[in-house]
């Protein structure tokens, strides 16, 4: 029987011979409710909804790297502040 098998890897849906749950695909692939389709606009349909998912994921976590890095940034300069502090401190004991 043709499917519609929609691959999360990929980014695809391909059309494959296979027999509907507990059955394999063409590929050797089980043929899950979730990944094949017996009609193609509910392949795509699940293609869509994993893209937007992994597009949302993916946006949070940009949106927690960057704040990541402002926290380093800022201790970097709170350091280097330090530092800077710590190294004219050690000059006028040395002086004295």
């Amino acid at each position: 029987m043709k499917l519609y098998k929609v691959d999360g890897v990929k980014w695809e849906v391909r059309e494959v011979d296979g027999t509907p749950w507990p059955g394999k695909d063409s590929e050797g692939d089980t043929c899950y409710e979730n990944s094949h389709y017996r009609h193609q606009a509910g392949a795509w349909g699940k293609l869509a909804a994993e893209a937007e998912a992994c597009i949302q994921i993916n946006a949070r976590m940009r949106k927690h790297l960057r704040d990541q890095l402002a926290m380093l940034d800022q201790q970097d300069a709170e350091a280097e502040g330090a530092h800077t502090r710590a190294m004219k401190q050690l000059a006028l004991l040395r002086d004295a």
